[in-house]
Parts: C-alpha cells; sequence; structure tokens
C-alpha cells in the first residue's frame, strides 16, 4: 500500500489540476469532453454497417496473431454498444422506434455467435464435413463450452491462431454474418435489441431475449447457416491436408 501512495496522490493531483484547469477554460468538465469529442462521433461511425465491418476485421486479425481481439477492440466496441442499447431501450419504453441498429447485444447476436469468429460455424462444420480425428475429438471437447459462447478451445485447440487454411473463414465469418444481420435489422424485418443480455446466453436464445422477436432467432439462424457454409469447404480442405501428409509420410 506505501509503495503506491505517492504515485497514486501525484496521478491524483495532476489529473485534478488538469481537470479544474479543463471546466475553467471550456466550461464542461472532463467526462463531458470526452464524450462530446470522442464518443459522439464514434457513435455515428458505429452505426454505419462500414463501421461494423472494420470492427469486425481488426478483431479477428487481433485473433489470428495470438492476440485476444474482443478485449482489445472492447475498449471502444462496449462503451458505445452499451450507450446505444440504453437509448434503444428508452425509445422502447416511450413507444417509439428503436433508433441504433448497432448495439452491446447486436455484437454477441451477429458477429459472436459461438464466440469470435462465429465458431459455431466451424463446431458444426467440423461434425458434419471433417474425417480427422484431433478435429473431431476437440470438437467433442468444445461442445458445451461451444453453447455458452466461449471458443478458447477451438481457437487454440484446432488451433484457428496463425492456422492458413482456417484464417480466411476467421476471419470473413463474422464479417459476413454482421453484414447480413445489420442489413434485415436496418430494413426492419430484425428488430434492434433493447436488452442487454451475456454474452454466454446461447445462441437464438440471446437473439429472442435481447429484441422480444423471433423473427430476430430467424435472422440469426440464417447466420449461422451462412457461417457453417462458408467453414465447410476449409474444414474439408483441412481434411486433404492431413491425408496429404499421411501419404508422404
Amino acid at each position: 500500500a506505501f509503495e503506491v501512495l505517492f504515485p497514486s496522490i501525484t496521478v491524483a493531483g495532476v489529473f485534478g489540476i488538469f481537470g479544474f484547469v479543463f471546466q475553467k477554460v471550456t466550461e464542461m468538465n472532463i467526462s463531458d469532453g470526452i464524450y462530446k469529442v470522442l464518443q459522439i462521433p464514434l457513435e455515428a461511425i458505429m452505426q454505419h454497417p462500414a463501421g461494423v465491418i472494420v470492427l469486425a476485421l481488426l478483431c479477428q486479425v487481433f485473433w489470428l496473431i495470438g492476440i485476444h481481439g474482443a478485449q482489445v477492440i472492447g475498449i471502444v466496441k462496449d462503451p458505445i454498444g452499451l450507450a446505444a442499447i440504453a437509448i434503444n431501450l428508452e425509445a422502447h419504453e416511450a413507444g417509439k422506434a428503436l433508433p441504433n441498429v448497432f448495439t452491446y447485444t447486436f455484437w454477441n447476436t451477429y458477429a459472436t455467435i459461438g464466440g469470435s469468429g462465429c465458431t459455431i460455424g466451424i463446431f458444426i462444420a467440423i461434425f458434419f464435413f471433417s474425417k480427422r480425428a484431433d478435429y473431431r475429438t476437440i470438437g467433442g471437447f468444445s461442445a458445451i463450452p461451444a453453447l455458452f459462447n466461449i471458443n478458447e478451445p477451438l481457437i487454440f485447440g484446432l488451433p484457428l491462431v496463425l492456422n492458413p487454411i482456417l484464417a480466411i473463414p476467421f476471419i470473413f465469418a463474422p464479417v459476413i454474418s454482421s453484414i447480413i444481420g445489420y442489413f434485415l435489422t436496418y430494413i426492419g424485418f430484425a428488430a434492434s435489441a433493447f436488452i442487454t443480455v451475456p454474452f454466454t446466453l446461447p445462441p437464438l436464445v440471446n437473439a429472442f431475449v435481447s429484441t422480444g422477436s423471433f423473427k430476430t432467432v430467424i435472422v440469426q439462424l440464417i447466420c449461422i447457416i451462412v457461417t457453417v457454409l462458408i467453414y465447410a469447404p476449409f474444414v474439408i480442405a483441412a481434411n486433404k491436408q492431413v491425408h496429404e501428409e499421411n501419404f508422404s509420410l
């Protein structure tokens, strides 16, 4: 406690002085300044499909090189998503149309079905198309966690990290799923989320609980089918790879 006492006092003192000067000069506190200068523009960007696509791409690229992409982008994504869903909740309670497509729960519903990379797609594809004993074993061990959107056993067990064959679907499956979810929500077929649900709520359940709409469940199911179709050719290619390796031995 005594080791951090002086640094803590210094940091608190410096930021206290800076906050006092900032408020005197701008007539607003630091929190309001950050919200006005940074968060409002970021909120506008994230309500555009391009913002969602870029965020999904960044998340997967970080994962691919072994960095927890969801944690990295969460610094930007979570505050904006939570603020957006709070606005939607206010509109829902007032009986108005929900203004925001992208919310904290939108990300969990479409961009991370089964976990980062929409790995529910590869989980299903393995049991339909994989002939590799190692993939099917890891898929079996991953079954229960995958139902609750926990996919580290798949990411590091297959692995998906630094895997040249599975890198392409791992990056683009969540992007395509997010585009489908965004478009069908934007045109009003699926409902926007107004309830925050934990990311561990299983797929299909989270879609209904967060929106109260069965159409949203249908859209998420479509996204799941699409991600399976995206992963399937690469799972089949992995079958051929292990066959060639065995033949060369």
